[in-house]
């Protein structure tokens, strides 16, 4: 009886090391990719027609969904200073254009933005804000937040689809 109690032990142990290995390798990224961005054109409240396709092709880029009423998203948008360069698409869940027009004025954000009419997060399948995903210029996403992100979240996650 012993006997089988230790091998069960013994078992369960290797279980839970493998379970963590593969956990670790997860969250730690690993080198591989969540699949291809659904393409998608929206209209900015500056007047421009935005395609998701074309607009990561140079360089990559960040996809974000946001919710201004949502003090996460907020927050998001503020640290996404660290986007340094690289170009970044905003779809508002929840603003008209003149909403977001005056957000994007009144917190001095000069992204890209449009006020989604549904089809947007219909795409992605998006409820609720923020949700970021940082697609390389393939068009292939490597990260996905569902959340606010400090900068150096935001940076790492950027080196993901700079070294593509």
């Amino acid at each position: 009886m012993n006997v089988m109690k230790n091998i069960l032990i013994v078992l369960l142990i290797v279980v839970l090391l493998i379970g963590a290995v593969l956990l670790y390798g997860f969250l730690k990224g690993g080198d591989r990719d969540l699949g291809q961005a659904p393409d998608l054109t929206v209209h900015t409240v500056a007047g421009e027609d935005i395609t998701l396709s074309t607009f990561y092709k140079e360089s990559g880029a960040v996809l974000v969904f946001f919710d201004r009423k949502n003090e996460q998203s907020v927050k998001l948008l503020q640290n996404l200073s660290a986007a340094d360069g690289t170009p970044v698409l905003l779809v508002s869940l929840d603003d008209t254009e003149k909403e977001l027009s005056a957000f994007l004025s009144e917190n001095n954000i000069a992204f890209p933005a449009a006020a989604d009419d549904g089809a947007a997060a219909e795409t992605y399948h998006i409820s609720a804000g923020p949700v970021s995903y940082f697609i390389r210029k393939d068009g292939s996403v490597r990260a996905v937040s569902l959340s606010n992100m400090n900068e150096k979240t935001i940076r790492k996650y950027l080196k993901y689809i700079k070294n593509s």
